[in-house]
């Protein structure tokens, strides 16, 4: 989901409304090129333009910040990792090593989301909901949602032997949560995240750490991903990436499918199959 979705333009213009506005919130409005069609909006975009004719807008920015889950903050976190670059743009990287989230949890632990220049680069497929929401009876559920929106595959995650986390078992997935590793935002050129989820698979034990790494040579910000699995025995791990745009170039030999087909039997994969083209690789 990104700046300019629908929803998103509708909290912005409600917060514009309630709160004190600041740079942050005209910013959004910047991005979005638009206002939710209500009062709310309209003060917004008053607010805006009054502002725009003062000083320039520039864009939003926030500090990186874990937000603790559970009652007592000890069922696990979210973390918001954020670096602006010289010209203002702001790369965000999100991961998730919380709670699942009741009945209307995904399982998603230890997927991330990564935006840069306003976009969003990597893909939460998980907001599946957001889709259409005016088509969609005022925002209902997506079909999808039940089936491949909430499975392990669809968050940027690694799927273990096409089994979804926690096997798609809701009362065992709130039973369990991330356990975060550490959070370091000081180092304005080196930030990360790093949490394990060693429940969620019987017999395997999961650390993913990320990072965000400034180099002058580069215009933006490296994103850095260290997955480590522990198990026992041979496996099939698949490394999922919803990536927005195209692979132009890459250091390492890939094949992709001519044609779509279904990568398994299981549901935690078949449907995954139909929609990205990968290589199903074999690890120890």
């Amino acid at each position: 989901m990104g700046i300019a979705d629908a929803g998103v333009q509708v909290a912005v213009s409600i917060y514009g409304a309630h709160y004190e506005l600041d740079d942050n919130i005209l910013g959004m409005a910047k991005i979005q090129d638009g206002v939710w069609m209500h009062p709310c909006g309209l003060k917004l975009s008053q607010a805006y333009e009054k502002a725009q004719a003062e000083r320039e807008i520039g864009l939003p920015y926030w500090p990186s910040m874990e937000l603790a889950e559970g009652p007592d903050g000890d069922q696990g976190a979210q973390g918001f990792v954020r670096m602006q670059d010289d010209s203002g743009d702001v790369t965000q990287l999100v991961m998730n090593y919380g709670m699942h989230g009741m009945g209307h949890g995904h399982f998603d632990t230890l997927g991330i989301s990564f935006f840069n220049r306003g976009q969003e680069v990597l893909r939460e497929y998980g907001f599946a909901r957001w889709v259409n929401v005016e088509p969609k009876f005022g925002g209902r559920y997506l079909p999808e949602n039940p089936g491949y929106a909430r499975q392990t595959i669809a968050h940027n995650a690694i799927t273990i032997d096409e089994t979804c986390q926690n096997y798609f078992d809701v009362d065992r997935a709130d039973s369990v949560s991330g356990t975060p590793h550490f959070f370091q935002v000081n180092d304005e050129s080196l930030k990360g995240m790093s949490a394990f989820a060693n429940e969620h698979y019987d017999g395997f034990g999961l650390q993913r750490s990320v990072f965000l790494l400034s180099l002058e040579e580069l215009e933006a910000p490296l994103l850095i991903d260290l997955y480590r699995v522990k198990g026992e025995g041979e496996h099939q791990y698949d490394y999922s990436h919803q990536y927005q745009g195209q692979i132009i170039r890459t250091n390492f030999e890939y094949e992709t499918y001519q044609t779509l087909e279904t990568l398994g039997t299981d549901a935690a994969i078949s449907i995954y199959g139909k929609w990205v083209q990968v290589r199903q690789t074999k690890l120890h």
